[in-house]
């Protein structure tokens, strides 16, 4: 017996010791190439920085079913509130899935009581209908374009959402490399283009003032010598008139502005204006202008 463990080990050795010298002779993995090629191998099996954020909205919305299945209803107040549900930009949303009205909401809980069906994006597109004619058991990704709270400007969003006992899940993340409108911080000269603001559909609903949705961006940032057109979309008539809280300050003042119509004014100083719809006065924005 020993005798064969010997002859057995002696073998082995001889087979390594065989197949190290094929390695060296061809030079498998000595050289700087192969090494980067098994480096390759190696990176590609990792997750990449937006698998890994994909991964992020799944497992909070995951996790929100969860707290959900156990303790029932009162996990939508976790939901607002709770910092597992609130992790840089991403937050939990939910709403019912018979009517659409809003249970949770994140990052504004004014939205709480308001049903997504009547939430419009700039194109008059409703957003609750959008998630509903897609959303599945097994969860799906939804594109639509939102107001990002961190800074109020309007961006591409992807949602994940999950139908589940009722109710509809969700929860996703902005696209920061792009905007409804660009930013220039630092133009190299004045725009000569007007720069765009649109009056959505459905703008005059009440509730537009809540999430700043009533134009499209809510705020524009320019220099003095740039143009602002307005340009209504809408099917209703609306005013752009300069001041706030329904007051005007005489500045300009557009006139009825009705639906495919436009207004635009050109801003020679700096400052912060305000302006508003006359007939829709909870309709409100601001121009920036340096």
């Amino acid at each position: 017996m020993k005798k064969q463990i010997l002859i057995a080990i002696i073998v082995s050795v001889a087979v390594a010791s065989a197949l190290i010298g094929i390695i060296a002779s061809k030079g498998i993995g000595s050289s700087q190439d192969d090494q980067a090629k098994l480096e390759t191998v190696r990176d590609s099996n990792l997750p990449t920085a937006s698998d890994m954020e994909t991964d992020d909205v799944k497992e909070m919305v995951a996790n929100a079913i969860k707290l959900y299945d156990k303790i029932g209803t009162k996990s939508f107040e976790s939901f607002d509130s709770s910092p597992e549900f609130h992790q840089n930009d991403l937050y939990m949303f939910v709403f019912k899935d018979s009517d659409s009205v809003l249970v949770s909401h994140g990052a504004n809980k004014a939205m709480i009581g308001k049903s997504v069906d009547s939430i419009l994006d700039i194109y008059g597109n409703s957003i609750g209908k959008m998630i509903h004619d897609k959303v599945t058991e097994d969860g799906i990704w939804i594109e639509y374009l939102w107001q990002d709270p961190k800074d109020m400007k309007t961006r591409m969003k992807t949602s994940w959402v999950v139908k589940h006992d009722g109710y509809i899940f969700g929860s996703g993340r902005y696209d920061t490399t792009s905007t409804a409108q660009s930013d220039e911080s630092q133009p190299r000269q004045i725009r000569t283009e007007p720069i765009e603001v649109i009056i959505p559909v459905g703008s005059p609903l009440e509730g537009c003032d809540v999430i700043n949705t009533c134009y499209v961006p809510y705020e524009s940032k320019i220099y003095s010598g740039e143009t602002i057109v307005w340009k209504n979309i809408d099917s209703a008539q609306h005013t752009i008139t300069s001041g706030s809280s329904g007051k005007p300050d005489g500045l300009y003042d557009s006139g009825i502005i009705k639906g495919s119509g436009s207004f635009q004014y050109t801003f020679s100083n700096s400052g912060k204006y305000q302006y508003f719809c006359s007939i829709h006065p909870w309709m409100n924005g601001i121009i920036s202008v340096k």
